[in-house]
């Protein structure tokens, strides 16, 4: 695969790549079309008064926090799903992190998502009736656009990552509350 795809590089008329990489935009680029975590990390630092050149190097590493933070929150809950050997789980879960963690995932990556909120649908949305504030909660920007309502803001535009972070972190907190303690673990707090 690698020399499939880093191949063509090495000889002309591709080996001239450098022009190529000039025009792909960074993962770091804001807005609608990539609402993404290192992008909304950008948004912030610049927010709170960083230069340019400082707030990518800040942003970069407020991102790798928040993508540790991530992982060692759902480290059980990795570990339970590939214990389960539930094909179908392991799947729903890597799509959630990866979508979450990716640093440049677009709009339509979080279309992925749909059917992750609704397997594991967290509480408060057990119920079906409640399944169905949670599909408007998924569909509620595209709903906006389609009825030409276009707020702006930071909530508005980083909406799909924000609803994501919020998903995850609903979905690890169940699973902790649910999961069996270990006999030495010694008493909940």
């Amino acid at each position: 695969l690698a020399l499939l795809v880093g191949g063509p590089f090495l000889v002309d008329p591709v080996s001239h790549w450098e022009g190529f990489m000039r025009h792909v935009p960074s993962a770091l680029t804001a807005g609608e079309a990539n609402p993404s975590g290192p992008a909304l990390a950008l948004d912030l630092v610049k927010a709170l008064g960083f230069g340019p050149a400082a707030a990518n190097v800040a942003a970069i590493g407020l991102w790798l926090g928040f993508a540790i933070v991530v992982l060692a929150a759902s480290r059980s809950w990795l570990m339970d799903a590939r214990r389960a050997g539930d094909a179908r789980r392991w799947v729903m879960v890597s799509v959630l992190l990866a979508t979450l963690l990716a640093p440049r995932p677009m709009a339509y990556g979080y279309l992925l998502l749909a059917p992750v909120a609704l397997a594991f649908a967290p509480a408060p949305f057990h119920t079906p009736a409640r399944r169905w504030v949670l599909v408007l909660l998924i569909c509620a920007q595209g709903l906006a656009r389609a009825a030409h309502q276009q707020p702006t803001g930071l909530l508005y535009t980083y909406a799909p990552f924000l609803l994501t972070v919020a998903l995850w972190a609903l979905i690890v907190r169940d699973h902790a509350t649910s999961r069996p303690q270990s006999p030495l673990a010694g008493p909940a707090t």
